[in-house]
């Protein structure tokens, strides 16, 4: 029973790790996917919206280890990045489309917008991490008791008792330390990290913004 509710914690834990990173590519992904929407249009219309992209994109690299905060330190996710996620967000909703072509265009920026919104929170929420909080009580419980029972059946063969002894604790305490380390998913060396966002600002580095030219026309790249 003990070994199929620390299979199950373990399993849990780390589906929220993975949902912790798939979060952070989908925001990055959407993000990308806008700016090359946005691009469709003339550079002035566009010009806040890409300073607006890329001034985020740099307050969640410059500002990521608050995520490791949040779980350590109980720190409030919502205001993280609050002032320059407001920002785009704003300067893509001033647009005005000009003619058929821009509102649809429009119309695929605001989707775009959505799912990069829906996955910062799910980032933000993910952060808090904690999943296990709520069994920790009952794996102390139940190792004291596994020990406690191993200790009962002393065999005269010591060599036996404490090899398998040893064996529990080992295969225990590596489980507890998987569920410690996942639990978190922005802390420890097996952290989720920004290198989705590093990637969309060295894009931003090689051109104005991603595949803009100087006159404001898209440039895809292959």
């Amino acid at each position: 029973t003990y070994a199929v509710l620390i299979a199950f914690v373990v399993s849990g834990v780390w589906q929220s790790f993975s949902d912790a990173g798939q979060a952070v590519k989908s925001e990055a992904n959407a993000l990308t996917d806008l700016t090359f929407v946005i691009g469709s249009f003339s550079a002035e219309k566009t010009r806040s919206i890409r300073e607006s992209a890329k001034a985020y994109a740099q307050g969640v690299v410059e500002r990521w280890d608050l995520l490791a905060l949040a779980a350590r330190d109980n720190v409030p996710t919502e205001e993280i990045n609050l002032d320059t996620s407001s920002a785009l967000v704003a300067a893509i909703l001033s647009i005005r489309p000009e003619d058929a072509r821009e509102g649809e265009l429009y119309g695929q920026a605001l989707d775009l917008m959505g799912i990069w919104l829906d996955a910062r929170r799910s980032r933000l929420r993910s952060a808090e991490g904690n999943t296990a909080g709520a069994l920790w009580g009952l794996l102390i419980a139940g190792a004291f008791v596994l020990f406690a029972f191993h200790g009962m059946f002393v065999t005269h063969a010591w060599a036996v008792w404490a090899v398998l002894l040893l064996g529990f604790s080992f295969v225990l305490g590596l489980a507890f330390y998987l569920i410690f380390s996942l639990d978190s998913p922005f802390t420890g060396k097996l952290s989720a990290g920004p290198a989705p966002f590093l990637w969309l600002l060295k894009e931003f580095e090689r051109s104005d913004g991603l595949g803009f030219t100087p006159s404001g026309e898209a440039k895809l790249r292959s």
